[in-house]
């Protein structure tokens, strides 16, 4: 938003300027009479007053004035806070003009004192001969201020000089730097070369800004300006400065300049705008993650969630997943809870750690990926077990039938550790008057697993329980030909060999081994 002191458009005919002029005769200090102490400013400091000597009512001024003008005798009375270097007077039926304190040998106005202007108007008319002309150098601060005579900008020129050709006569000038000008300041021309030093920096604020936050917006009066940190020159009066940064909340502060200030807006650490988040699933520990991210486990509280839409999923082990879309409000707290379904691997291994043998054979045929197909899924307790897990999951019995048949055992890497882990906590918990073949099954997947771990001896040994107490024919076969293929090694082939002597002649597994050794 632009801002000047004063502004008036000019009418030009044949290069002829009509002007009825207001001319400042003299400034000076007199001696302070009751009135100068009788008003203070904002900050509670006692104003200087300045009288203004003038013939004529309807004039209006602009500078650091403190409350209403009052004009009686042919006075202006002026309250104006102590430090202004400046008064701009406008009148009706005169052209404006702006009287620097400092042409008159008064630096600026102090409190408490008092001041008495004398002016002079000039209703005649004058005229500019195009014909006659002067030049008239300009010396601006600060260089990159902008100059423009009778309303027309000057080029940019190099170091703040200008040197301009004018018809003689009175012109005025004014000049921008940023938000701060000063308008209609008359120039009078003559034959010889006149010098004009113009400093803005002498009377006009110094508005200096920082933040903390080197890629937040600045804003003056809802304009922005730059990312970062701002300094400048700007217009005496009241400022609104913001610091905005998306997702954070806006810093703001208001202020008032006066002339020759120098101010300094310094931004502490912006705080984001953010909501809460609960989130509390069954079974405990599940991944948790938002937008992609991993966050953390169940039970989780994150306090610092940006607000609106996110992607909230919660994933963990024999679960079905949690997707859903998720709606984070600024400064409230959102809970998310509930219980994972379990998929059909998750329903065994809650059985399993229930202490249901036939789900510990199952995870250990699981984690050591054995398909060979060695339960007998009529028969007993795993039957019953299996009916159990379609009741739990909810799922037919053929469902979760078909689901155990799918299941893709080869994608998954063998965890042998696990599977005789659970194997050798099925024999346990298996009854041993009844389903001896189904108990013989398991020692003979635990003996595989052993196998493949390395642990041949305690391999031999199950494999011997196997056949010596339940005299188990299919895992004998399987064992001798699991042993041969396993890893092709010596000591495979002599476990092999081992078993020959527990092996029946007549048995189905003589003829594996008769055809492998």
């Amino acid at each position: 938003m632009k801002k000047t002191f004063i502004f008036i458009l000019f009418a030009f005919y044949a290069n002829v300027l009509f002007a009825q002029d207001i001319e400042v005769k003299s400034l000076k200090q007199i001696k302070a009479s009751a009135e100068a102490s009788t008003r203070k400013d904002l900050n509670d400091k006692t104003c200087g007053l300045l009288r203004i000597k003038m013939d004529e009512e309807g004039a209006q001024f602009s500078g650091n004035l403190v409350g209403d003008v009052v004009y009686k005798n042919g006075e202006y009375l002026l309250y104006m806070s102590s430090g202004s270097k400046r008064i701009s007077i406008k009148h009706p039926n005169y052209l404006p003009i702006t009287v620097l304190f400092s042409e008159f040998g008064i630096n600026k106005l102090a409190s408490g004192e008092e001041y008495k202007m004398a002016t002079k108007l000039h209703k005649e008319k004058q005229k500019n001969d195009p014909k006659k002309r002067g030049i008239v150098q300009f010396h601006i601060i600060p260089s990159n201020a902008v100059l423009a005579i009778d309303n027309q900008p000057e080029a940019s020129a190099d170091s703040g000089n200008y040197t301009v050709s004018l018809p003689i006569g009175t012109h005025y000038y004014s000049v921008t730097y940023d938000d701060f000008t000063i308008d209609n300041q008359a120039v009078k021309v003559e034959k010889q070369p006149k010098t004009v030093e113009v400093d803005l920096t002498e009377f006009c604020p110094w508005l200096n800004i920082k933040s903390q936050d080197t890629d937040a917006d600045i804003y003056i009066n809802d304009e922005w300006r730059t990312t970062g940190n701002w300094s400048g020159l700007v217009a005496p009066g009241e400022y609104t400065i913001q610091a905005r940064k998306e997702g954070f909340r806006t810093l703001s502060q208001t202020i008032t300049l006066q002339e020759n200030e120098r101010f300094t807006v310094d931004f502490e650490q912006m705080k984001p705008i953010v909501g809460s988040l609960k989130v509390d699933y069954e079974p405990r520990n599940a991944e948790v993650f938002l937008d992609g991210e991993k966050v953390g486990v169940t039970p989780l509280s994150l306090d610092k969630v940006k607000p609106g839409r996110h992607k909230l999923e919660v994933k963990k082990e024999f679960c079905k997943d949690v997707s859903k879309t998720i709606i984070i409000t600024e400064d409230q707290e959102l809970e998310i809870k509930g219980k994972m379904p379990m998929t059909f691997w998750g329903v065994l291994l809650n059985e399993a750690e229930k202490g249901d043998g036939c789900a510990m054979h199952l995870l250990g045929i699981y984690y050591g990926q054995i398909t060979r197909g060695t339960l007998a899924w009529e028969e007993g307790e795993c039957y019953d077990c299996f009916k159990r897990f379609c009741k739990i999951s909810q799922d037919s019995y053929h469902g979760v039938e078909n689901h155990y048949d799918n299941v893709d055992f080869e994608s998954n890497k063998p965890d042998y550790q696990k599977a005789s882990y659970w194997l050798d906590k099925a024999i346990h918990h298996s009854p041993t008057h009844k389903y001896d073949d189904y108990k013989a099954s398991i020692i003979n997947d635990l003996s595989y697993c052993y196998a493949q771990q390395g642990k041949y001896d305690d391999s031999f040994r199950l494999a011997k329980i196997c056949v010596e107490e339940y005299h188990y024919e299919y895992g004998k076969m399987l064992l001798a030909w699991h042993y041969y293929f396993g890893k092709g090694t010596a000591m495979n082939k002599s476990l092999a060999l081992k078993l020959w002597e527990y092996i029946p002649t007549d048995s189905s597994a003589n003829d594996v081994l008769e055809s492998t050794l």
